[in-house]
């Protein structure tokens, strides 16, 4: 398993293309600008999931509870660069993000 490499995360109203797995998987997320890691997380699809970091009115899928990060990401969008990781299993995803759990995230899952 390897790393991707960092990408710009798109803009969905600019009908930016995301670059993840269809498929379990690992993501981060940071502030390119400040070089801030703000959040990583892991999925069953983390296609899917990494459309729910922006609010529908953002143009992401919006099903997050949490309003906070979405509004962190959706504000600070032109700075954000991600990579993924894409594993066999959901449960090499779960290893992995807890590898990752570490608190200089600015947003610790």
């Amino acid at each position: 398993m390897s790393w991707s490499e960092w990408y710009k995360f798109p803009d969905p109203l600019d009908h930016g293309i995301l670059k993840a797995p269809i498929g379990p998987g690992v993501y981060e997320i940071k502030n390119a600008r400040t070089g801030q890691r703000l959040l990583f997380g892991e999925s069953k699809n983390v296609a899917v999931r990494m459309t729910s970091l922006l609010p529908p009115e953002c143009g992401g899928t919006g099903t997050r509870n949490n309003k906070r990060k979405q509004a962190d990401i959706a504000n600070n969008l032109k700075d954000l660069e991600y990579r993924t990781l894409s594993c066999k299993t959901k449960k090499a995803a779960k290893a992995e993000e807890k590898r990752l759990n570490k608190p200089d995230y600015f947003h610790n899952t």
